[in-house]
């Protein structure tokens, strides 16, 4: 979700941008500064689309295509069992699932420890 200038400030840095057809489905063009799980068949990202930034469905190609690259991956300390990556998207496809993406993924973020 983060992207090289601006980290976890999606909102006003993210630079990822969604080409698409007047249909549900994109085309998605930018780069990933670290992205976590990168070996999962599907996964979910943020892109500018239209006036907002979307919230997107990426199903990771089966076959080496070249519409994502992995540029580097990342040496940390915490779960190593989890590759974590910087990633170029060079045309991978999108499906929209939201074109409030902010307004939609934030209560995934919202984590309740029960008392």
């Amino acid at each position: 979700m983060t992207e090289r200038k601006g980290g976890s400030d999606v909102t006003r840095a993210t630079e990822t941008r969604a080409v698409g057809d007047g249909t549900e489905k994109v085309k998605l063009y930018g780069n990933k500064f670290y992205t976590s799980a990168i070996d999962c068949q599907v996964t979910l990202t943020l892109a500018k689309y239209e006036e907002d930034l979307g919230l997107f469905l990426v199903q990771l190609p089966k076959d080496y295509d070249g519409s994502i690259e992995v540029e580097k991956l990342k040496n940390k300390l915490g779960t190593r069992q989890l590759p974590t990556a910087e990633l170029t998207l060079n045309g991978v496809s999108g499906l929209l699932l939201a074109k409030r993406g902010i307004a939609n993924i934030i209560p995934m973020l919202h984590v309740r420890i029960p008392s």
